[in-house]
């Protein structure tokens, strides 16, 4: 799991693309309503989808 260092205020657009993907699926992770969280497609050719997960309570799939 990715640990951030960053303390106050996150400037997104100063973090790669890669950083920002950890940084959401911690988000994920942490809400505990997801699970399966899994990084998705291969860099630069994955038509804007990074990360596919289930919701518990719904059984939903987001991609």
């Amino acid at each position: 799991m990715f640990q951030s260092t960053i303390k106050g205020i996150i400037h997104f657009e100063d973090l790669s693309s890669q950083q920002f993907e950890d940084l959401y699926r911690n988000i994920l992770l942490a809400s505990n309503d997801f699970r399966d969280i899994k990084p998705h497609g291969i860099k630069s050719r994955d038509d804007g989808v990074d990360i596919i997960c289930t919701e518990k309570k719904t059984e939903l799939i987001f991609i």
